[in-house]
């Protein structure tokens, strides 16, 4: 069997929704992470933790994989490469906190999963990054309600998700994150100019 994108993506999407629990979880597929220094394929966010999938299929090389590793790792929590025939090479180059999830068949031939590598947390997460992805507009207003007045309006989105970070801790943005990933799913259409994201 070719484990191809298209393939992966499929059986891992459904592989993580059956096993998050509905409703207090939020997946992203093709998420652009620092800055868009790079991009995730899936990004599995909780309350209690943020997790990073990148897709090495057969037909993709591993020459940018070290970089995906730093950017993925300073980004979340966890990160989870995602392979086929890939695996061994990917186990071996990359560090013990990098969980490895290979794509196969079973017995029968039918697609599967096997896990070479659980993984850890990662040493290297700026929880500064994930906050960032909050629109600025959003900060402004989450932080107004936390604090009880306005941040300074010259405030630029990386300080105010800095802020954000100093009233609520690295756990408190990661569900603030949660709450607009989730709100930003359900919210009306709205006019935004550039200044309201970045």
């Amino acid at each position: 069997m070719f484990f191809d994108d298209s393939l992966i993506q499929y059986h891992l999407k459904n592989k993580i929704q059956q096993s998050s629990a509905a409703g207090k979880c939020h997946l992203e597929q093709q998420m652009v992470i620092c800055d868009g220094a790079c991009r995730a394929d899936m990004a599995l966010f909780t309350g209690d933790e943020t997790h990073g999938f990148a897709i090495k299929s057969d037909r993709d090389s591993l020459a940018h994989l070290n970089r995906q590793i730093e950017h993925h790792g300073r980004f979340f929590d966890r990160l989870t490469i995602v392979t086929g025939h890939h695996w061994g090479e990917v186990s071996a180059r990359t560090p013990p906190w990098v969980g490895v999830l290979m794509a196969t068949q079973d017995e029968n031939g039918e697609f599967c999963w096997v896990r070479a590598r659980a993984g850890g947390r990662s040493p290297h997460t700026d929880p500064r990054l994930a906050a960032q992805v909050l629109w600025r507009s959003y900060l402004q207003e989450r932080l107004t309600a936390l604090q009880g007045q306005p941040p300074p309006a010259s405030w630029c989105r990386a300080r105010l998700a800095d802020h954000l970070i100093t009233l609520c801790g690295a756990d408190g943005a990661r569900r603030e994150v949660l709450k607009f990933l989730h709100w930003r799913r359900t919210a009306p259409p709205i006019s935004l100019t550039g200044w309201d994201v970045r």
